[in-house]
């Protein structure tokens, strides 16, 4: 497609417009006009399918690093929208969890697990995943019973 360039804003360079000075400067440099400035680049339209809701930059939300790695988005999800019981059990399959009950039940075990707020009963019982161990337990550290510490071995001598 061409411009067409009236022959008196040829002939008087002042009267070329933005538009007509960038097409001489794109298709022909060398019959550009000596003295004028450089043109710059006439601005685009940014072509945005009708109805579509186009949210500036500066609003969108910026994902963060999640803390299992990779991209997460700052909105929590709701495991509601988007999500069928299978895909529900196969998510608390893979953190471990139990896969037993109703819809409700499964977001809400979904929905602890990201609070890590989770009861005793949300873990898998039948793989025997074991709770996590908390603050305030009293393991031993060597995994030992308080009662095996002051065993006596079989000849006599204590155990060390």
């Amino acid at each position: 497609m061409s411009l067409q360039i009236p022959p008196e804003h040829l002939a008087n360079p002042e009267l070329l417009t933005e538009a007509e000075r960038w097409y001489i400067w794109t298709r022909t440099p060398s019959k550009y006009p000596k003295g004028l400035e450089r043109p710059v680049a006439p601005e685009t339209k940014e072509r945005v399918a009708p109805g579509t809701k186009v949210t500036p930059l500066e609003q969108q939300s910026i994902p963060t690093i999640g803390e299992p790695g990779g991209i997460q988005d700052d909105t929590d999800e709701d495991y509601e929208e988007g999500w069928n019981n299978p895909q529900r059990r196969a998510e608390l399959t893979r953190r471990g969890l139990s896969i037993d009950g109703k819809k409700d039940d499964l977001i809400g075990r979904l929905r602890r697990s990201d609070s890590q707020e989770l009861l005793p009963d949300d873990y898998d019982k039948v793989n025997n995943t074991p709770p996590e161990p908390t603050e305030d337990s009293d393991d031993d550290s060597d995994g030992d019973d308080d009662e095996d510490d002051d065993a006596v071995n079989d000849d006599g001598d204590d155990e060390e």
